[in-house]
């Protein structure tokens, strides 16, 4: 199977090559798991911004970031600016961008909250679908880990 979704922490998921979240075009992590993206990898966070300002991040695209310990933070251009204007076909870009990247970097996991979903204005129905259909054909598990509330 390549596609899973399980109940938690994403930041607790130990056994994937890589987590990631969806971002805007426009540099800014202000809201939601962003913050803590932008709290735990702040070098990752100030060469986001970079790209975001050069306008060399556009929706469905990818900022895979590198971490010392060999795992990948993956920054999904969703939408493009904050709010509620996240997309599926930018979405769908960005998984694809996700799961060519994992493949040529050898990168056999990666771990997903709802991207898009709330904050971006999609529905998880919407995002679920979406991420279940471009990782269904993959050797790349891509788990979908949804926070419980709280």
């Amino acid at each position: 199977m390549t596609f899973e979704q399980v109940q938690g922490d994403l930041f607790a998921q130990r056994d994937v090559a890589a987590i990631g979240h969806g971002v805007n075009c426009r540099g800014v992590m202000g809201r939601g798991i962003a913050v803590e993206f932008r709290r735990r990898f702040s070098d990752m966070f100030d060469s986001y911004r970079e790209e975001c300002l050069a306008k060399r991040l556009r929706p469905g695209m990818l900022f895979p970031w590198p971490l010392p310990n060999g795992r990948w933070v993956y920054n999904l251009a969703s939408q493009d600016e904050p709010g509620r204007n996240a997309t599926d076909e930018a979405l769908e870009s960005a998984l694809i961008a996700v799961l060519e990247h994992s493949r040529a970097h050898e990168v056999a996991s990666v771990a997903l909250p709802l991207i898009g979903a709330g904050i971006g204005g999609m529905t998880p129905r919407t995002t679920i679908a979406t991420m279940e259909r471009v990782a269904g054909p993959s050797p790349v598990l891509v788990r979908l880990v949804i926070q419980p509330r709280r």
